[in-house]
């Protein structure tokens, strides 16, 4: 069916791929036959993030539809033997933008095969391969990266195997492309998923193959090498190993791998006989069951771990609740390794910013909170919070008339008339300013001697006359001319 989107092909071999395409309300655009004359498997599939549709196939076709975009592509047309890998672009329009073989003389593929994108827009294939020969490149920088495992032989199902990885960019340039197993034994790769932050996450089928433990993870060995057990590997970016363990010691069947990239969780499920089982119940009304029927054989199983952990809420924040209106002071708490950064908001009107444990703040005239978020990769902490009262600054004027020399309430002595301004400490402990209108006062106080008399050179003004001996008023003087001296004594 062709609703005028995309390419139609008829049916050719005796198993075609059909693709189907519904909008939102399930009415179906578009449906298509892919195929060769002989028999194609779909495996996978899935859109990047620019909405290109990539399907994982296994052809045994020699004439299955090819594209080459060039640009360096990644592109093979010749069919190799038993069954290759068939990767298949179909660009926002529905046109097949690329198509390649990818394979060996052996048996390519298996149901648990499986494509992926991650941020960076990749394309990530896993799968199972028996072909001894197959295209292999190392990206470096630490990547996983295995040649041919001794014992596989080109052959069918039944014979031996390994689990095999494709990466390629979004121009379907190879970027990475490797063997996973051990030697003599047969290895898949059960499911893949994307991490948070450029990780990639596996579940990987295997006897021996090493662990890789982290300080504090799940590091678990398999219990019986003799015996297939079922792994958890985190790769880093560069698809290092980071991280690898056994699901549980034995008697796990576990097959199925899924993220939940928001909260930072990896789900892995399946089956197992172990009465062992590493119980675990999270809280919260998650279901949990850890009771074994004695009459089962086996029991389904689900298994979550933590893959991206936010820092702990920060310590209490230190540094003053109140202060004083234009203050700088510092708050702070304590640092946690596992933070990348922080995030400090403050009150309106105040200035500083750090992305640092510590802040340096100019508050103004405004109280309020003050928060600090602990970062990471995965995300911020629970906020902390310090509430801080801000006292406000204060001012008075007053005037003041002082005769020859005034003493301010700082103490300091001023002998003329001017206008002062001291700051002061008012009851909140901040800064008051005082504003003083001073007026001092020097009168003219020199007397003139003729005979008996003593008169005031100063006029316009009246004056008290004293008795030198014990500097007692002289009743009844208030003239510009004193007594004379034999009356003073």
């Amino acid at each position: 069916r062709s609703r005028g989107l995309g390419d139609v092909y008829k049916r050719q071999g005796n198993s075609d791929i059909f693709v189907y395409m519904f909008d939102a309300n399930m009415i179906q655009t578009w449906g298509t036959y892919l195929g060769g004359t002989s028999y194609e498997d779909a495996m996978g599939i899935k859109f990047d993030n620019l909405n290109n549709l990539y399907l994982f196939n296994r052809t045994s076709s020699v004439d299955a539809p090819m594209v080459n975009p060039g640009g360096g592509a990644f592109y093979d047309n010749v069919y190799a033997d038993n069954q290759d890998y068939w990767l298949v672009k179909f660009d926002v329009n529905g046109s097949m933008a690329w198509s390649t073989l990818y394979g060996g003389d052996g048996l390519e593929g298996l149901s648990y095969s499986q494509v992926e994108i991650n941020d960076n827009n990749d394309v990530i294939f896993t799968s199972s391969t028996r072909s001894t020969v197959m295209s292999l490149l190392d990206p470096g920088n630490g990547a996983y990266y295995q040649t041919t495992p001794v014992g596989l032989n080109d052959g069918m199902g039944g014979s031996q195997g390994s689990g095999f990885l494709m990466r390629f960019d979004e121009n379907a340039v190879l970027l990475h492309g490797t063997y996973m197993g051990e030697d003599n034994e047969t290895n898949y790769i059960q499911g893949q998923t994307k991490g948070k932050n450029g990780e990639h996450y596996l579940l990987f089928q295997a006897k021996a193959f090493p662990i890789t433990t982290l300080t504090g993870a799940y590091n678990v060995s398999n219990a019986d090498p003799t015996k297939y057990g079922y792994m958890a590997m985190e790769m880093t970016s560069d698809f290092a190993i980071n991280w690898a363990s056994y699901v549980h010691s034995d008697s796990c069947y576990m097959e199925r791998m899924v993220s939940d990239i928001d909260n930072g969780r990896l789900y892995i499920t399946g089956t197992t006989q172990a009465t062992d089982f590493p119980y675990t119940d999270p809280g919260g009304g998650a279901y949990y069951d850890d009771q074994w029927n004695s009459g089962a054989n086996r029991a389904w199983a689900i298994m979550e771990f933590e893959i991206c952990s936010t820092p702990d809420q920060p310590s209490t924040i230190s540094g003053p609740t109140d202060i004083c209106e234009g203050e700088t002071v510092t708050y702070s708490v304590t640092n946690d390794p596992s933070a990348d950064s922080y995030t400090w908001t403050i009150p309106n009107g105040w200035t500083g910013t750090s992305t640092t444990n510590s802040i340096t703040v100019t508050a103004d005239n405004s109280s309020g909170n003050l928060t600090v978020i602990a970062n990471n990769s995965c995300g911020g902490s629970d906020q902390q919070t310090i509430s801080v009262t801000v006292n406000l600054e204060t001012s008075a004027s007053i005037t003041e008339t002082a005769c020859k020399i005034y003493t301010s309430p700082l103490g300091n002595d001023y002998t003329s008339s001017q206008v002062i301004v001291e700051v002061l400490t008012n009851a909140a402990g901040c800064d008051s300013t005082l504003t003083i209108d001073l007026t001092v006062e020097n009168p003219d106080v020199s007397t003139s001697l003729q005979d008996e008399t003593i008169t005031a050179n100063a006029t316009g003004v009246t004056y008290q006359w004293l008795n030198c001996e014990g500097n007692t008023v002289i009743s009844g003087c208030l003239l510009y001319t004193s007594p004379s001296p034999r009356d003073r004594g």
